[in-house]
């Protein structure tokens, strides 16, 4: 737990009259790792201290009163947050150009799939007999730089997806378009993109960014006159 993780191993060994505000502070900056542990830590030796004042052992004054969490407080991914209706998305849909709609609708919609996942997808990942597409990477944006990243060896990461008849329809009308290989390389360093072996491409067949994924995904929403909250199309960095 929190306590025999982070507290005790520092404390343990002082008498409370000893612990000081500014001690305290320094090391929950400096040696407490992450927004939400400094959170739980603060919380809860705020709460021993204030049991010790209750108790009357020797304190008066609680010196984790004024303790800052100061680690950086992380983004809410965009996957928590509110998705559009099924109406707010019938009206996006609709307003997206035909090339993106075939991304964006009949595939990533149908699918769940996120944008660094189907970005990244290559053609010997597609198993049209089957009608599944395996994850085995992802695309990632590294700095303004796509770069290529293997898919976390979890459920929620490395991970087979079944697809509906429209999602395989988006995936022939891509393989038509751009004739990607099957061909299998090695990540590499990542920035090795290996276009050529790429189901999903923009328009112009450059790999998939946030550029080409998220301007015409917010245009379609002024045109629809409806602004959701969660617009799947942002790449952001592409992670998950």
């Amino acid at each position: 737990g929190i306590r025999t993780a982070h507290i005790e191993p520092k404390w343990a060994g002082y008498r409370l009259i000893d612990l000081e505000y500014m001690e305290l502070q320094k090391w929950l900056t400096r040696e407490v790792k992450g927004y939400e542990t400094q959170k739980r830590v603060k919380e809860l030796l705020l709460a021993l201290l204030n049991a010790a004042i209750r108790d009357g052992e020797r304190i008066t004054i609680n010196p984790a009163s004024n303790l800052e969490v100061t680690a950086e407080k992380p983004e809410k991914h965009p996957d928590d947050l509110k998705p559009p209706t099924a109406a707010q998305y019938e009206l996006i849909h609709a307003a997206l150009p035909k090339y993106y709609a075939v991304i964006l609708r009949d595939f990533a919609h149908e699918t769940g799939m996120r944008p660094g996942e189907y970005a990244g997808l290559r053609l010997h990942c597609v198993d049209e007999e089957e009608m599944v597409v395996h994850i085995r990477e992802i695309l990632v944006n590294d700095g303004g730089r796509l770069r290529r990243q293997a898919a976390p060896k979890t459920k929620a990461g490395f991970r087979t997806v079944p697809l509906t008849t429209t999602a395989m329809g988006a995936i022939r009308f891509m393989m038509e378009k751009w004739q990607p290989k099957a061909t299998h390389s090695r990540i590499g360093d990542g920035y090795d993109l290996h276009i050529e072996e790429l189901v999903f491409r923009g328009p112009r067949g450059a790999a998939l960014n946030v550029n080409n994924l998220a301007r015409p995904w917010h245009k379609a929403i002024r045109q629809a006159g409806d602004a959701p909250e969660h617009p799947r199309a942002e790449m952001r960095n592409c992670r998950g």
